[in-house]
């Protein structure tokens, strides 16, 4: 059976753009086994957090006094 690299499925994870599912099929792991480990060691959360920090640095890059989103 081959060794499952669990560090490097959990930093792609965080690095957001592919969902867990994808994730199990690309390295061969069960997608609830990939879901629980997930679950255990809070990759949502480090996910999310990794998240906000990208959004305010680029909030802080905009120039002053310009909105931050499109109107509608």
């Amino acid at each position: 059976m081959q060794s499952v690299d669990w560090k490097r499925i959990r930093a792609e994870y965080i690095a957001g753009g592919i969902s867990q599912r994808k994730l199990a099929r690309k390295y061969g792991v069960s997608a609830t086994t990939l879901s629980q480990r997930a679950a255990k060691e809070g990759w949502k959360e480090a996910r999310d957090k990794t998240d906000a920090k990208t959004r305010q640095k680029t909030v802080e890059k905009l120039p002053s006094g310009r909105a931050t989103s499109a109107p509608i």
